[in-house]
């Protein structure tokens, strides 16, 4: 009779698996926390932080959730993007844009005719008071970037964290 045996994982590569399971379920947590994650409520308006969403796609997907109007910042970046394949959902969804950063003409040469509003702001900051100028009671702002967090933040986490902070300036700014 011949004995079979059976190789068992020792406990140290056992612990290994658990702190590296443990690791990407902590990182997919904060990309779950920048994804159509409602921020605040200021004035009747909502302020939904999207910054996970890195392609045209994932915001096209994002404003198919909203059912309110959309004020929709947008980020810029030097490299083309194929907005036409949103026309159709910001023409019935988005009454504004505002762009952050200056290099826009992916975005409005297809986009700019689709909206009431198109407005080009230097920063996310002005972009966000941008958009609180334009909505109003019922509207969502929505910032969802379509892009990859490129020269100003060093991933969606930061840029996500950006917004709220600048939201809750915003809030803190109308107690004043």
């Amino acid at each position: 009779m011949r004995k079979s045996f059976t190789i068992h994982k020792g406990k140290k590569s056992q612990v290994d698996d658990f702190i590296h399971a443990r690791k990407r379920m902590l990182e997919e947590l904060n990309q779950v926390q920048h994804r159509l994650e409602a921020v605040d409520e200021i004035h009747s308006v909502t302020y939904v932080n999207d910054s996970s969403a890195t392609s045209v796609m994932s915001t096209v997907d994002s404003m198919r959730c909203i059912p309110d109007p959309v004020v929709w910042i947008c980020c810029a970046t030097p490299y083309d993007r194929d907005f036409i394949l949103m026309s159709s959902i910001v023409r019935h969804k988005v009454k504004a844009i505002v762009m952050c950063g200056k290099e826009a003409s992916d975005v409005r040469s297809v986009l700019e005719g689709a909206v009431e509003k198109f407005k080009i702001t230097e920063n996310l900051k002005s972009a966000v008071s941008a958009a609180s100028e334009i909505a109003v009671a019922g509207d969502v702002v929505l910032f969802s970037p379509s892009c990859a967090p490129g020269r100003f933040y060093k991933d969606v986490a930061e840029r996500g964290e950006d917004f709220r902070t600048l939201v809750s300036e915003l809030r803190n700014k109308g107690r004043e």
